[in-house]
């Protein structure tokens, strides 16, 4: 197996002006070790090849802010990457980890209230807001990544490329779900009048098992979401909310006056006063019970207009739902992080039950080995979501057929052995019931009481879905 490792370098003294210079464009990264081939990709023949690249400056528009509003946002990330080869059941498997660091943005997003636009910079710098504690970031997702390879056997250059769907938080490294695509769909020329097509078959593999040279990689698209921050300041941000109170108080003492005849002007509120901040994470008690109180006059009071303070309270009561219609109609259409499909890591390496892929549904069997000597074992399975069930099987000969609802993407099945037959280790064959697309149907397991075996299932979605 190969590894190659790319890494973000954080940008100072005379470089960081070069990286400004590339705003908008992927980030390209150079190799501090060219010297050093990657050859044949043998499992037992690990190489790391380790680069460096500027800052990468990403710019993105919110759907609800148009041009005639506001600058598009943008973000500026250190980023780090590693991408490990190999081969598994004779063709190319890949598995890529990728994590990134915020260190600057200009984000400019909707406003919940008066105004259209709020600008949210760090530390509030440049006349914006500073997120508020606790704010989740704006989410990259669907990060792809092209990594670069020269070909001396073809003297030209060839790409790889991955697709990280969820990133994660900053700083923490996630993965993509692993790939093992045909050959003739694993590398695409860079170079020549044939770039931008696929490598054919047999020359990705004269290629894989050549003297292939990691040229560097480069962040090739990002995707934004600020899904979860609009999220945050649709629960937290409580300003709308107080302009909005503000406004109805006001609406209140002015039906009250009508219909009661009492002084009200000294009373009023300015909504304005309540503008800034721009986040506001309570309303002033005063303010709410001044609200609740011109809500509950007593009817027997009036000396003027019957009417103007029933219509008064009707108006107030709009006013406040109609804050939140407005705080609702700022959700961003993108996705949340939770809802973003998380790789896993794969072990590439010879021991253990081999990584399969399927196509959903999933379905498999635990069948008892030999004769049936109550062999107990706990079986949990998870997804990207998380653990959907665990259970203890009494396993038989006969076996035990599970068809648990999992999510697209890596399923881990763990078999931990709670028990010894009485003729031995607890062995058990899991037979996969699935559409099987690479990989084998079966596998075996030997285990001693308290040990575990863990097979690693890449779930697809049926073909055409």
């Amino acid at each position: 197996m190969a590894r190659f490792l790319t890494s973000g370098r954080p940008v100072t003294g005379e470089t960081r002006q070069q990286a400004k210079t590339v705003h908008g464009l992927p980030a390209l990264v150079f190799l501090l070790f060219l010297a050093l081939p990657v050859m044949a990709f043998a499992q037992d023949n690990p190489r790391i090849v380790e680069a460096g690249a500027e800052r990468y400056e990403a710019t993105f528009r919110n759907p609800l802010v148009g041009e005639d509003l506001a600058p598009a946002s943008t973000v500026t990330l250190d980023w780090n990457a590693e991408l490990e080869m190999g081969l598994l059941y004779d063709e190319p498997v890949f598995s890529t980890r990728f994590r990134y660091d915020v260190t600057d943005y200009r984000l400019q997003l909707p406003t919940l209230g008066p105004g259209a636009v709020q600008l949210w910079t760090p530390q509030g710098e440049d006349g914006g807001a500073a997120l508020p504690e606790g704010a989740p970031l704006v989410q990259p997702y669907a990060v792809r990544l092209v990594f670069r390879f020269y070909a001396p056997s073809q003297n030209a250059y060839v790409g790889l490329a991955q697709v990280i769907e969820a990133p994660g938080l900053p700083g923490e490294w996630a993965f993509n779900m692993p790939s093992s695509p045909d050959w003739g769909r694993t590398f695409v020329w860079e170079s020549g009048i044939a770039k931008g097509d696929w490598v054919k078959a047999e020359t990705a593999k004269a290629i894989w098992n050549g003297d292939l040279r990691a040229e560097g990689a480069r962040l090739d698209a990002i995707n934004w979401s600020t899904a979860d921050f609009m999220a945050f300041l649709a629960e937290n941000n409580l300003r709308n909310r107080a302009i909005a109170t503000a406004e109805a108080v006001n609406r209140l003492l002015s039906g009250a006056a009508r219909s009661f005849g009492y002084e009200v002007l000294s009373l009023r509120e300015d909504p304005k006063a309540y503008d800034q901040p721009a986040f506001r994470p309570r309303i002033s008690l005063r303010l709410l019970r001044k609200y609740e109180r011109l809500l509950s006059l007593p009817q027997s009071l009036k000396q003027g207009d019957a009417t103007a303070y029933d219509e008064a309270r009707e108006e107030a009561r709009a006013i406040m739902a109609l804050m939140e219609d407005d705080a609702a109609s700022y959700a961003d259409p993108g996705p949340l992080r939770a809802d973003l499909p998380r790789g896993a890591a794969i072990d590439l390496g010879d021991d253990g039950l081999q990584p399969v892929f399927v196509e959903l549904p999933l379905a498999f069997t635990l069948i008892d080995n030999g004769r049936e000597d109550v062999d107990r074992v706990e079986l949990t399975i998870s997804d990207s979501t998380g653990v959907v069930s665990s259970e203890i099987v009494d396993l038989l000969n006969g076996g035990t057929r599970f068809e648990p609802s999992v999510a697209p993407g890596p399923v881990r099945i763990a078999v931990k052995a709670l028990s010894e037959g009485a003729l031995g280790q607890n062995t058990c064959t899991i037979q996969l019931h699935s559409t099987v697309v690479k990989g084998p149907g079966e596998q075996e397991y030997s285990l001693r009481a308290g040990e575990t075996a863990s097979l690693l299932v890449f779930a697809e979605a049926p073909q055409g879905e």
